[in-house]
């Protein structure tokens, strides 16, 4: 699976985190109804 994601590493609980912290930030306060995908580019395959 590691070699289907273009990013140079797996990826961590803690990228998962920073999205969500920006969603709740004040920068992230326009986004909407969206699904974010969180693969590291794997679906660029």
């Amino acid at each position: 699976m590691h070699a289907e994601i273009p990013f140079p590493r797996k990826g961590t609980p803690e990228d998962i985190g920073n999205m969500v912290i920006f969603l709740i930030s004040d920068e992230g306060e326009y986004i909407t109804g969206q699904t974010i995908c969180i693969t590291g580019g794997s679906w660029m395959r």
